[in-house]
Order: C-alpha cells, then sequence, then structure tokens
C-alpha cells in the first residue's frame, strides 16, 4: 500500500511500479484525479482505478467515461468502498482475462 500526498507524487509512484488498484480524490492539489486517471491508463492499462468525492457536480461520468472502474461518494460507508474495490478488480481481471 502506498499513500501519496497529492496527485502528482501518486503519478511519480505510478511510473516507478504496479499497483493493481488505485483509489483517488477526485480533487487534488498538483494533479486532479482525472489527470491521475489518465496517466494510469497509460501506463498502467490494467490498473482498476476508482475516484472519490464529495461533491455533487458530473464528476463521475467524468471519471467513468476516462476509465475509472467506479467511483464512490464521499464519506462512504466501509461495506461500500469494499465492494467497490471487489468489482472493479473483478472488471479488469475479467477485462484482462479476455485481451
Amino acid at each position: 500500500m502506498f499513500e501519496a500526498s497529492d496527485g502528482l507524487d501518486a503519478c511519480h509512484e505510478l511510473e516507478k511500479r504496479h499497483f493493481d488498484l488505485v483509489i483517488s480524490d477526485y480533487h487534488m492539489p498538483r494533479f486532479d484525479g482525472l489527470q491521475l486517471l489518465a496517466r494510469c491508463r497509460t501506463v498502467w492499462p490494467e490498473t482498476a482505478v476508482i475516484i472519490a468525492s464529495g461533491e455533487s457536480s458530473a464528476w463521475p461520468e467524468l471519471a467513468l467515461s476516462g476509465g475509472a472502474q467506479a467511483c464512490v461518494k464521499k464519506p462512504w460507508e466501509r461495506a461500500t468502498l469494499i465492494s467497490e474495490v471487489r468489482r472493479a478488480i473483478e472488471q479488469v481481471s475479467v477485462r484482462t482475462a479476455s485481451d
């Protein structure tokens, strides 16, 4: 597990090593969640990505159309997050197996 201090640090870590799952906030300093998602899709397209936010705009549609497996509204319940993590990893596993 790795925790980044902001989106740019997370992006640098993505370029150093592979992660099975990335959970990112939509709003972050220096590099937002959608920018991180785009970079993740370029560097590690098979990595499952979940975007989280507490705002009520159209961010889920943007994240899903950008390749996120799931979007979670903050604050989330633990069971909801665990369910979304499982679903996201399963989606990526199915997609990778069919490639």
